[in-house]
C-alpha cells in the first residue's frame, strides 16, 4: 500500500495513521507486534547508522535526548568492544622527561602524565 517511502516517514505520522499500518502489517504478516518495537528499532537503526542524538530524539518525539539515552539507541555490545580495542591499539605519544605535553601536566602526578 506504500505507506512507508521514506524511513522517517513513520515518525512523521499521526496516531491513527500508525495504528492503522500496524493492524495492516499484522495483518499481511500474520505477526503480532507492538509499535513500542518499531521506536527501539528506529532508534537503534539511526545509531547504527550514526544519526545526531538530537535527531533521533526528535523524531521520536521525545522531549529531550535523555529519554533518548536512557531508553533506546543503546551501544552495541561489539560496537562498544571494538571501540575499547581502538582506543587502546592507538600509539600513545610521550613526552620526553621534564618536558610538559600541556600546562596541568607539569603538576600532574605521574600516572597521569
Amino acid at each position: 500500500m506504500g505507506y512507508l517511502n521514506h524511513p522517517f516517514e513513520a515518525a512523521m505520522r499521526t496516531e491513527p495513521m500508525l495504528r492503522k499500518l500496524e493492524g495492516e502489517l499484522a495483518r499481511r504478516s500474520g505477526v503480532v507486534f507492538s509499535l513500542k518495537t518499531f521506536r527501539a528499532t528506529f532508534a537503534q537503526r539511526a545509531k547504527d547508522l550514526v544519526v545526531s542524538i538530537e535527531a533521533a530524539s526528535r523524531a521520536l518525539r521525545h522531549a529531550s535526548t535523555e529519554t533518548t539515552e536512557a531508553f533506546y539507541a543503546r551501544i552495541r555490545a561489539d560496537d562498544a568492544f571494538h571501540e575499547i580495542e581502538k582506543a587502546f591499539d592507538e600509539p600513545r605519544v610521550r613526552a620526553r622527561r621534564g618536558v610538559a605535553e600541556n600546562p596541568r601536566s607539569a603538576t600532574a602526578p605521574p600516572w597521569e602524565r
